[in-house]
């Protein structure tokens, strides 16, 4: 896959400079960003109950320290950061839910 970035440098004589190069990317997952969140949701719900079943609770502060990390540049915009913290609390709450009836049956 390439990418093509133009870049232009305005002049102090009032001209302009273009610079057009292309970069070769590799496309890592030929899925949709969408795909890919909801594929990392539900791993995400899945360690959740695991770390509740082994009673490592000290695995769910691991969990969110990595999420965030991954994402720590994309807090620069409000926005994101509302959908972010939505999305990490009902995850987290969906999974310590099943964590906990998981706890009760095991």
């Amino acid at each position: 896959m390439k990418k093509m970035e133009v870049k232009i440098r305005h002049k102090n004589d009032g001209g302009q400079e273009v610079e057009i190069t292309t970069v070769k990317t590799e496309q890592f997952f030929r899925d949709s960003p969408a795909k890919i969140g909801s594929i990392i949701g539900m791993l995400e719900r899945m360690l959740i109950v695991i770390f509740m079943i082994m009673d490592m609770v000290q695995g769910l502060a691991f969990l969110a320290a990595l999420k965030t990390l991954a994402r720590f540049k994309q807090f620069e915009h409000k926005q994101f950061s509302e959908y972010y913290l939505i999305g990490t609390l009902s995850s987290a709450v969906i999974g310590i839910l099943l964590g906990i009836v998981a706890s009760q049956i095991w």
